[in-house]
């Protein structure tokens, strides 16, 4: 895979795919201190941490499209796959009981309970 470049103890502080100095040294795609290495890097958590928020939005335009797309009878919802039935009647549930929660406490707030 990639040439490195180590510290004085051995630890990976940088990739390249050419030999770029004399101190680099090739690693196998599976040497553990180059996947330790990759999965840890700062460049890594950053960009996963973004995929992982990208998803967490997507999965909001995936119901909504279902739900448009059921709407306008373009399918019906028992033609989704039981799996994905009972997934998205979940969510549609945990979002009206959030909903059923948050106005119930704003209601206790306006009330002077809280």
């Amino acid at each position: 895979m990639p040439y490195v470049i180590q510290d004085n103890a051995g630890k990976i502080i940088a990739l390249n795919a050419t030999q770029q100095v004399l101190q680099s040294v090739w690693l196998d795609d599976d040497d553990p201190a180059l996947l330790q290495f990759i999965n840890h890097s700062p460049i890594e958590e950053s960009a996963r941490t973004t995929l992982e928020q990208s998803d967490l939005e997507l999965i909001r335009v995936i119901e909504d499209l279902t739900d448009l797309l059921i709407k306008k009878q373009v399918f019906t919802f028992t033609e989704l796959p039981t799996f994905v039935q009972q997934k998205l009647g979940n969510r549609q549930k945990m979002r009206t009981d959030m909903v059923s929660l948050k106005s119930l406490l704003n209601d206790e707030n306006e009330a002077g309970i809280f």
